[in-house]
């Protein structure tokens, strides 16, 4: 799959119009293309795990939780829509300022 998404990627450096490549250095740009699809690999092999952990470890706390004291288990949950919207709007700001905002 690795090999798969660099030649996918690879393909994709190459169509891109030649003055893209003007004002950056091709070294930069396979030196960054790399390291995110190793981010990637890194992701997939730990990342996902956890996250799956993550959810699970939630749901059944949160649902017990809610069985258990369901008085107060609507103050602990009642952060999580503003905790949410936060984080979206926290990324809206931050994605301009990746540098791969114009590259895929």
């Amino acid at each position: 799959m690795q090999h798969e998404l660099r030649l996918d990627a690879y393909s994709h450096l190459q169509e891109l119009e030649l003055s893209y490549f003007e004002e950056r250095s091709t070294g930069t740009l396979l030196s960054k293309l790399n390291d995110d699809i190793n981010q990637l690999e890194r992701f997939l092999d730990s990342g996902a795990a956890s996250i799956l952990r993550f959810i699970t470890t939630v749901l059944f706390v949160g649902g017990s939780f809610v069985i258990i004291a369901p008085n107060v288990a609507w103050l602990a949950i009642l952060p999580t829509p503003f905790i949410f919207w936060g984080s979206l709007a926290f990324q809206k700001r931050l994605a301009p300022r990746c540098w791969c905002n114009g590259f895929w």
